[in-house]
């Protein structure tokens, strides 16, 4: 999972967010059946979702996300 992570956020760090989009959704599905959906894991890879879509120019879908994170804490 850690690896998974990390390449994710490499992949969105040198321009390519669709692909990091790609690591990071099966990392939330993976904290989300491990931790459910109030714990901080979950509320930070729904975050880490919401910058990829940003990064994909879709602020709506990043919002979606990243409000996901507000209604939990």
């Amino acid at each position: 999972i850690d690896l998974l992570h990390s390449f994710g956020w490499a992949l969105y760090f040198i321009g390519i967010p669709q692909k990091a989009l790609d690591c990071f959704i099966p990392l939330l599905e993976s904290f989300i059946a491990d931790f459910g959906k109030m714990h901080i894991k979950t509320a930070s890879a729904y975050s880490t979702v919401g910058l990829a879509w940003y990064g994909l120019r879709n602020p709506t879908k990043a919002l979606e996300y990243c409000e996901k994170v507000l209604i939990r804490f």
